[in-house]
């Protein structure tokens, strides 16, 4: 609901700014002509009086209120709508975005700030004092350079005794230090019991949600089971779920507080905390790299704790691995994990012409409205809320059933993750027509894109809902095709 409520203001904002940036458009000629320059000279004179500004006369009056500190959260929408609006200028720095987000929450986003043409950290807008808010890389850089400035100090103004003292403090800061400062920030944003600074289980906010996605920690725990029973060692022999049982044990329960058994009991909650904690405590310690966001006693498939865990276990169970597998393995701090020594692949020919400009106008629709990209994401949200699972994987297992392509939902910004997406849509595309079921006449585009809502949308929907062993009633489409082998 509150996804759909933020997808709905958003387009709001969106046509409100199409509406008035139409220059020859009645609205718009309004709002430039008329309604801006008087609310600008309104601000810049600090005279409210007007009858348009009446009903929000108090609000605005408060940016001017040095008692003042209290921010209304509503005049966001109206911050992001003149930002669509406004055209940053050098002669007129006064900008109602900054105005607007100065009074909805204080501190302004970085860009914004900046592309408003203001500079450093502080500034005026309309005679008021505003801040930038400064991006948690920006301070760590801002930091990292005062103590390499002192350092270097101690350097020249010690001789060699200076350089030592310099080189120790380098080595603590940045290595240990770093790495003990990143576990008190993980710490700190946590109030998880059995751990420093934890509290009572019940009131821990992290628990209580990691307890409401546990169904999806069991599905990932299972996976990650499934993947390894098929994963051979150098001598040909696949491990059994009891050994994998004991791998999981071993780096997630090394104490055995608990069995792994109780993974199939979820409707005792004091296991699933154990399980928690366990996940929480692997998480502060054992995945790299690491950070607050990373520690929510969740394993997610989309997710670092799943891919650290799986890197793991085939690190400490010496299995081989896929070169793509070990690689990104080696990225997360498993560099044992070994490769399969697999025979040369016969060569496959290439791509058509006509198969590569398909992939490439459908890489270049990707993010378009009603596209693939929200095409995706809606799907998985609107399955989620329907059957209150995570539908994900199954989504990502429909598209690509072999980890042919490696599609991730996370991954969907960079060309590349674009075009693997593209071709396992084609594929599934593909797939469709001799599924369709005889009498029935479906027109499927196998052209790498999913439009929202329309057949391969729908289709993709039901084979979907079919995994999770749920029935889409009110998708007449559902019927027209046999199901997935």
């Amino acid at each position: 609901m509150i996804d759909a409520t933020a997808r709905l203001l958003s387009d709001l904002i969106d046509a409100t700014a199409r509406l008035l940036s139409d220059k020859k458009g009645l609205w718009g000629r309004i709002y430039n002509d008329y309604t801006s320059q008087k609310l600008k000279k309104s601000l810049k004179e600090r005279k409210l009086d007007h009858a348009p500004w009446q009903e929000i006369k108090n609000d605005l009056s408060r940016v001017w209120d040095p008692l003042s500190d209290q921010k209304i959260q509503k005049y966001i929408h109206l911050a992001r709508l003149f930002d669509k609006l406004e055209v940053p200028s050098n002669d007129n720095k006064d900008s109602l975005t900054i105005f607007f987000y100065h009074l909805a929450q204080g501190k302004i986003p970085s860009d914004v700030y900046n592309g408003h043409k203001l500079e450093g950290d502080e500034g005026y807008n309309f005679g008021i004092k505003v801040q930038r808010d400064i991006p948690r890389q920006e301070l760590i850089f801002r930091e990292t350079k005062k103590i390499a400035i002192f350092l270097l100090s101690l350097v020249f103004k010690g001789g060699a005794s200076g350089c030592f003292i310099a080189i120790i403090c380098f080595l603590f800061i940045f290595t240990l230090g770093g790495f003990f400062f990143q576990r008190l920030l993980n710490l700190a944003n946590l109030s998880v019991p059995g751990l420093p600074g934890g509290s009572n289980t019940s009131e821990s906010p992290i628990i209580k949600k990691a307890i409401g996605r546990f169904p999806t920690t069991k599905t990932s725990l299972e996976q990650i089971e499934n993947d390894l029973m098929k994963t051979p060692r150098a001598d040909g022999s696949e491990p059994n779920k009891d050994e994998i049982d004991q791998a999981i044990s071993k780096l997630l329960d090394p104490n055995n507080s608990f069995k792994l058994k109780t993974l199939n009991k979820p409707e005792d909650n004091k296991d699933k905390e154990k399980w928690i904690l366990s996940i929480l405590s692997y998480q502060l310690y054992k995945v790299t790299p690491s950070n607050s966001d990373d520690v929510d006693g969740i394993i997610d498939k989309d997710g670092n704790t799943y891919q650290a865990l799986k890197c793991n276990l085939l690190q400490n169970m010496k299995l081989q691995a896929t070169k793509k597998t070990a690689d990104n393995c080696k990225k997360l701090g498993f560099s044992q994990v070994k490769v399969a020594k697999t025979p040369a692949p016969t060569p496959t020919p290439s791509p058509s012409p006509t198969e590569d400009q398909a992939i490439k106008k459908a890489v270049q629709e990707f993010d378009k409205q009603n596209k693939t990209k929200f095409s995706l994401e809606t799907l998985v949200k609107e399955l989620d809320e329907a059957f209150s699972v995570s539908s994900s994987y199954n989504v990502i297992n429909v598209l690509d059933p072999n980890n042919e392509f490696g599609i991730y939902l996370s991954r969907m910004t960079e060309g590349a993750d674009k075009e693997a997406w593209v071709k396992a849509i084609l594929q599934y595309q593909e797939s469709l027509k001799p599924r369709v079921k005889p009498g029935q006449s479906i027109n499927i585009d196998v052209d790498g894109v999913i439009n929202y809502e329309r057949n391969t949308y729908n289709l993709l929907k039901c084979d979907v809902a079919a995994q999770l062993g749920q029935t889409l009633s009110n998708t007449p489409i559902c019927g027209k095709v046999n199901p997935i082998d």
